[in-house]
């Protein structure tokens, strides 16, 4: 086996192995918990590890193949990666090379990251460009440093979630083997770093030269991730700067109830060229799904859109278009992928959006196994809160009282909320509406009031706000 070591004593060579593993252990933190290990076959298996040392040097060996869970458990980042993969084979690696990799470097360098700030490794399947920090960094900063590049070169990014219901994304790590390949002594199995000289890329295969590369890989400072936000906010709009104009009455009641921060900012600004028929197919997702409109509402709302927040205007075959799409589609606009995902990300929305409060823990660590839990309890208040509000739109005041008063039923709501009627009947635990109901909740903080007949199925239930 040779990794860049001939020539050198066994000693040496084991020397190099162990410096070396130490500076990958200073410099490539994710996940302390978690180990992701790749078998022959190409799957991944998280695992505990704790003589982390040893397995780094396996991995430098050949003898192990691990990568790292960017996210850590406290929700921050050290380590992040940029993906340049060769996705088949009519691409050459000059094609990628000057139309993917120097591009994404000079981006990077033109907002004020050195060259020594970026490790660039070659995977056998494409490019990886790395970065880290040596102090620990907020997921959604990282991902909005990252997010931007994602979409223009086509590239997958590490991080890509800042919240992730599990562990989040990996990423092999350098100077190891893609274990499939290596195993069927196929080409681009091994990774190296290089260095990058007069737009030329110069591959590193001596082991000795990766670790003074690494040795002299520097980190990035907070006051350059926030630089860079800045940046790339106004070089890599989503949103026009033109003015908006005047607005329909349909579109100005939605975005002024809206709660989600992200769909509020698409409906009060213009989207531009390039983003238009993206953003149109996952706002008319939004009208179908969440504001529960027909065929002939989203085609209208679709087209007041488009006539006073688009710049410059689709046209009305590519509207039409995208309005037979959305009604085939049956996805929705989750937080977790769309276009409004990008907006959010972008923007840094989160903090501000109350939806997203439900999805992310300022907990300790400890209580991580207790909040799991809880989170999914307390998320039904907003499914039936938001379910009311549709069963409002379409059932309107019951005449037998008026007043805004409406009749339904567990099953009906249940139904709506898209969770089991017993979530809506049943008593909170383990959380700080210990002892209520969700419907018992909603009236103590103010949104609604509601009658119920012991033993009876039918609720009268009136939305205070």
């Amino acid at each position: 086996m040779s990794n860049g070591t001939c020539g050198k004593s066994y000693l040496e060579r084991d020397s190099l192995y162990n410096e070396l593993a130490m500076v990958m252990m200073q410099k490539f933190k994710g996940n302390n918990y978690r180990i992701p290990v790749q078998s022959n076959e190409n799957f991944w298996h998280p695992t505990f590890d704790s003589k982390w040392l040893e397995t780094v040097g396996k991995h430098l060996r050949y003898q192990k193949t691990i990568g790292i869970y960017p996210i850590d458990e406290r929700g921050t980042v050290a380590t992040m990666a940029i993906d340049i993969d060769r996705h088949n084979d009519s691409v050459t690696e000059y094609e990628l090379v000057h139309d993917k990799l120097l591009p994404l470097i000079k981006y990077y360098t033109d907002l004020g990251v050195k060259n020594d700030q970026i490790l660039v490794e070659n995977s056998g399947a494409g490019f990886h460009l790395w970065f880290w920090s040596d102090k620990p960094v907020a997921a959604e900063v990282v991902t909005t440093f990252l997010a931007a590049v994602k979409y223009e070169y086509v590239v997958e990014i590490f991080p890509n979630n800042p919240t992730p219901d599990g562990l989040g994304n990996l990423i092999r790590l350098p100077l190891g083997v893609h274990r499939k390949r290596y195993h069927e002594k196929k080409d681009g199995a091994k990774s190296h770093l290089c260095v990058i000289s007069d737009n030329q890329v110069q591959p590193v295969y001596e082991i000795q030269e990766s670790l003074e590369l690494l040795r002299a890989w520097q980190p990035l400072s907070m006051r350059q991730f926030n630089d860079c936000d800045l940046d790339k906010k106004h070089q890599h709009d989503i949103f026009s700067t033109e003015p908006v104009g005047e607005v329909s009455a349909s579109l100005i009641q939605i975005r002024n109830n809206e709660t989600r921060a992200c769909f509020k900012m698409i409906l009060s600004n213009k989207t531009k060229d390039g983003e238009r028929n993206d953003m149109a197919f996952w706002l008319g997702l939004y009208f179908k799904n969440i504001m529960k409109v027909d065929a002939a509402g989203l085609q209208s709302l679709m087209i007041d859109w488009n006539n006073s927040l688009t710049e410059p205007k689709l046209t009305w075959k590519e509207i039409d278009n995208t309005c037979k799409s959305v009604l085939r589609y049956n996805g929705w606009p989750t937080c977790k992928k769309g276009k409004h995902k990008q907006v959010c990300i972008k923007y840094n929305l989160c903090q501000d959006c109350e939806y997203d409060k439900n999805r992310r823990s300022s907990l300790p660590v400890a209580d991580k196994d207790r909040y799991i839990v809880l989170k999914k309890k307390i998320s039904a208040l907003y499914k039936i809160e938001l379910a009311l509000y549709h069963l409002r739109s379409y059932k309107g005041p019951h005449p037998e009282r008026g007043d805004g008063w409406m009749k339904t039923t567990y099953d009906e709501l249940a139904k709506e909320a898209g969770i089991s009627k017993f979530t809506i009947q049943n008593k909170r635990q383990y959380n700080p509406y210990s002892g209520m109901t969700p419907l018992q909740v909603l009236k103590m903080q103010g949104i609604i009031d509601y009658e119920a007949n012991k033993g009876s199925k039918y609720l009268w239930i009136r939305i205070l706000k």
